[in-house]
């Protein structure tokens, strides 16, 4: 999809592998019968590593590919008077891969991926904001 430019649609996947991650997480470690049945042992610290890297991947993802969007379109001005549709959609798609990204290094929402307290986090919010404040500006 990244590929081909469906970026919108590459970020819903990033996104369904996420929920599926932390849905796995919460079963490990809710149901003792679950690691059993895989014949895993207790690692929480691997599994909480592995969730918080999803959570990363998705972030970035949306951040870089939103910048790229912000990048391409940094010419919005003439669009709105030409009327340029498709440099208005990649403004909206890259405001929507930015509002995704806001919500998801948002504390409470962070917390849920083990994500709070990693470097990243603090990093991947100031750089999402930036992106919104160049959205709008840009706008």
């Amino acid at each position: 999809l990244v590929y081909e430019h469906k970026l919108v649609p590459a970020l819903a996947e990033l996104e369904g592998a996420l929920c599926l991650s932390a849905k796995e997480y919460q079963q490990r470690y809710q149901d003792p019968q679950y690691r059993r049945r895989r014949g895993e042992e207790h690692d929480p610290r691997s599994a909480a590593e592995e969730l918080c890297a999803r959570w990363r991947q998705l972030v970035a993802s949306a951040v870089s590919w939103s910048f790229d969007l912000l990048a391409d379109a940094s010419l919005w001005s003439e669009a709105v008077a030409a009327g340029d549709a498709a440099t208005l959609q990649a403004g909206d798609q890259a405001l929507e891969m930015l509002c995704l990204a806001e919500m998801l290094t948002r504390q409470d929402v962070a917390e849920t991926f083990k994500a709070v307290g990693t470097p990243d986090h603090l990093f991947f919010r100031a750089l999402v904001h930036a992106g919104l404040g160049t959205y709008y500006r840009l706008r």
